[in-house]
């Protein structure tokens, strides 16, 4: 609630999520294009390491500085803005939310940890931890997004599309 209080914490929340995003389009898109290329390789790891503490920093000022740490009251607050956009009241997005968190941060740990298994580990559960990561950032940033930032997200999400059909037609 001091965040709420002082007026700041939106602001706070808004740019960390926005500056979040445009991070991980851009880790994922240095990754693409410089797989097997160390200087590449940890830039994207760095790119992503800083995208992930930010989206962190945005969830946890936002769960504890605007929602006082209260589940009920996000899962309300979700509720609510679900059924302007969509008709639908639904709260479920709050886990979708916790999981995009917490998958974000172990694959972050895992890329510090044990860079070696990350870059060698099966297709399918890098395209299921991308895929999922992948959706979640389209549906915050393009699909849910009230700003002209959103267009901005479009066309990077659109640039990495045509960087992951490339790579695919490379294998």
């Amino acid at each position: 609630m001091i965040l709420a209080a002082a007026n700041i914490g939106p602001i706070i929340i808004r740019y960390a999520a926005w500056i979040s995003a445009a991070i991980f389009i851009a880790a994922w898109a240095i990754e693409l294009a410089g797989r097997g290329q160390p200087d590449w390789e940890r830039r994207a790891r760095w790119g992503w390491t800083l995208g992930c503490l930010l989206f962190l920093a945005h969830f946890l000022a936002a769960f504890g500085g605007m929602y006082g740490w209260s589940l009920e009251t996000l899962k309300e607050i979700t509720a609510q803005q679900m059924d302007d956009f969509t008709g639908r009241r639904w709260g479920w997005p709050i886990w979708g939310k916790l999981m995009f968190a917490i998958l974000w941060l172990a694959d972050t740990l895992w890329w510090w940890l044990a860079p070696a298994r990350r870059s060698q580990r099966v297709r399918w559960l890098t395209v299921a931890i991308y895929g999922f990561l992948g959706i979640s950032q389209f549906l915050a940033c393009v699909v849910f997004a009230e700003s002209f930032l959103r267009w901005i997200a479009l066309a990077g999400f659109a640039f990495l599309g045509v960087l992951c059909w490339l790579r695919h037609r490379s294998h």
